[in-house]
């Protein structure tokens, strides 16, 4: 897995990159992917929404998630996570801060093209 990661102010924006060795291994690494979101922040999901990337490979598990939780620091954390795959590479687009703006929140997630 690669994981790249920046921060801007008190928000932490991160794209993780996993390849998978077999086609049906893609839907399990997206659902785990998507529990340890969940474990990795003590997280509730909020909502889950349908998720669609450009050049995205289709797949009922791709989903746009947000979470409320706690940083490891123990700070109250909001969470907006995007689970994704193009062939057999996995990703997960994740912001977090104790309040996640909404505009760099969706210019972020909106701007997620797959060549």
């Amino acid at each position: 897995m690669q994981l790249h990661v920046c921060s801007s102010g008190q928000e932490t924006w991160a794209i993780a990159v996993l390849d998978v060795a077999q086609p049906d291994q893609v839907a399990a690494a997206l659902q785990a992917l998507r529990r340890a979101a969940l474990a990795n922040f003590s997280a509730t999901l909020i909502r889950t929404s349908p998720l669609q990337v450009p050049g995205m490979t289709p797949n009922p598990n791709a989903a746009l998630d947000a979470l409320q939780g706690v940083s490891p620091q123990g700070a109250s954390t909001q969470v907006t996570a995007a689970f994704f795959a193009k062939g057999l590479r996995v990703y997960q687009a994740t912001v977090f801060a104790p309040q996640v703006s909404p505009e760099a929140s969706e210019m972020f997630f909106s701007g997620l093209k797959l060549q």
